[in-house]
């Protein structure tokens, strides 16, 4: 699913390629990496990596020899099985309980409740475990109220299956600190002091994620998911989101150029009317492919260097550029639908809030289908 098109086809020419930056990950790694500290830092793929590609990207996180690799679901999991990813691989997400059951899997689990937990005891003999605590989001994992149960699980089995213990933090890019994370460090702090006493310690703990980490909250911990730091899409006012640069660029091509002449409309709906005769271009790309419908009429792209603006309803397979400002624009002319420049008015951030959204729904929604490079 997530793969590059097999055999001949990957010589097809694409009209629509996401391109990723293999230097711009590294770098952004490395400065996760000089953020964390002694902590060691790995890598969210879950959701297609961002959208940038599940197997290409596992393959530059593992040249750059992360220590694990994180994933929502077991069928995310056995991709990269299945593509020989050789790092560690950690199921984040809730697996279900009849797939357990079903067979033995190679990877790291997370229970985040007393029946996934008895079922991995039961099913998964040799997987490492990690218990994830809820400490105030109130999204998934074991209450603290549970945390004598899990102590007196944890005592009835081989410990070592137990490797690590973690949360995440619902409010880590506040500054100043919010009063909500406040509260998650002090549980998470009480949490870790509870199996401490009770003398079980886990290898990895982790409550750290990239939030956390830009903004140097210091967590409790020995580890670090990296996601959208990673991926070089934090945006916000701490110096430290200033390091990291986007890796991915989303490009499609002009397919038709036609004259529409002043008073004439554009697309689904009527909703845009020509002021003046315009050039007009259009892309094979449209919301299926990953261009926000939200952009219709208010989006731009970059053509030959110069802004372009989508005009009209962006329509399934194809987006309308008013391209009356380009000079010499022709058929086969790439056009810059999301930029890596993190300042351009297409840049992932930017489209974002223009559309009252975040960059991870942006790059999540480019669709699968379409060709990722590696550059």
């Amino acid at each position: 699913m997530f793969a590059f098109l097999p055999g001949h086809r990957r010589s097809y020419r694409a009209y629509n390629e996401v391109r990723i930056s293999a230097a711009r990950l590294a770098h952004n790694y490395r400065a996760v990496q000089e953020l964390a500290g002694d902590k060691a830092v790995g890598v969210i793929l879950k959701s297609n990596a961002y959208g940038h590609g599940l197997i290409p990207v596992a393959r530059i996180a593992q040249s750059l020899n992360v220590p694990y690799v994180i994933v929502d679901s077991t069928y995310e999991a056995l991709i990269l099985k299945d593509h020989r990813i050789r790092v560690p691989i950690m199921v984040m997400g809730f697996t279900a309980l009849e797939n357990l059951q079903k067979k033995k899997y190679p990877f790291t689990f997370v229970a985040s409740d007393r029946a996934s937990l008895e079922t991995l005891l039961e099913t998964q003999p040799h997987a490492p475990i990690h218990i994830f605590i809820n400490t105030g989001m109130n999204r998934e994992g074991f209450d603290p109220e549970d945390v004598p149960w899990l102590i007196a699980t944890i005592r009835s089995h081989a410990a070592q299956r137990f490797e690590g213990v973690m949360s995440h933090f619902a409010d880590a890019d506040r500054e100043p600190m919010s009063g909500l994370t406040r509260q998650q460090l002090a549980c998470w702090d009480a949490v870790l002091a509870q199996f401490h006493a009770a003398g079980i310690e886990f290898s990895l703990r982790h409550i750290d994620a990239s939030n956390s980490t830009l903004h140097a909250r210091k967590a409790q911990g020995n580890f670090v998911r990296a996601g959208k730091a990673f991926y070089g899409i934090a945006g916000g006012e701490h110096q430290n989101y200033a390091r990291f640069l986007p890796a991915l660029e989303f490009v499609s091509t002009i397919v038709t150029l036609r004259r529409v002449k002043k008073g004439e409309s554009v697309s689904y709906g009527a909703t845009y009317s020509a002021p003046q005769d315009i050039h007009l271009a259009v892309i094979p790309a449209g919301y299926q492919e990953g261009v926000e419908r939200r952009l219709s009429n208010a989006g731009v792209v970059t053509i030959r260097g110069v802004l372009c603006p989508i005009v009209g309803r962006v329509c399934m397979n194809y987006t309308c550029i008013d391209v009356s400002a380009v000079e010499g624009v022709a058929v086969g002319d790439e056009v810059t639908v999301y930029s890596n420049d993190q300042a351009a008015p297409n840049s992932l951030l930017n489209v974002s809030r223009l559309v009252g959204s975040i960059p991870h729904e942006i790059m999540t929604r480019v669709d699968h289908t379409v060709r990722r490079v590696v550059q």
